[in-house]
């Protein structure tokens, strides 16, 4: 069996050992939710992108039953449809739907663009914990070596204050 200064000194090594584990896991864990995070975020980015592409879609489908409706309405009236004011009404029609259907791919594409920052933002804060993880575990093993080498291998001495061999002044 070892001294009372070994047991101490293998006691801390051990701790120091959970204690790298633990900062190492920690970092893992961080890493993993973040990583979770920044799948979310993109998954949200295509469904907000592909969202916005079937609003767009349904307004240019309504737009044209606009434009149907007003054609078959100028048409009951006697108005020749395909020229002058009645066509200006329709092109008319036609221009603001397909603006509003842009203006709603755009917004989807934004918010998709938003989305997708905000995943890479995840990706690199679960990458800093891993590192930040890794630095603290090895710290931790450091200084436990540190400790713990000090414990076996040096007579404690006080800068030279016990400078003899029996330990005198």
């Amino acid at each position: 069996m070892g001294t009372g200064v070994e047991l101490v000194a293998y006691a801390a090594l051990a701790s120091a050992a959970v204690g790298t584990y633990s900062a190492i896991q920690q970092g893992k864990q961080a890493k993993d939710q973040a990583d979770y995070q920044a799948a979310q975020a993109q998954a949200d980015a295509n469904a907000a992108a592909g969202q916005a592409e079937v609003e767009a879609a349904q307004i240019r489908k309504a737009t044209l039953k606009q434009r149907a409706a007003a054609r078959a309405a100028l048409a009951d009236s006697g108005v020749n449809v395909d020229v002058g004011s009645a066509e200006l009404v329709q092109s008319d029609i036609q221009q603001q739907g397909e603006q509003d259907a842009l203006t709603t791919i755009l917004n989807g594409r934004n918010s998709a663009a938003k989305l997708n920052s905000q995943a890479d933002a995840f990706t690199i804060a679960g990458n800093n914990a891993q590192t930040a993880g890794y630095l603290r575990g090895a710290s931790t093993a450091l200084s436990a070596f540190g400790r713990a080498s000090g414990w076996k291998g040096k007579n404690p001495t006080a800068s030279g204050v016990f400078s003899s061999a029996d330990g005198s002044f």
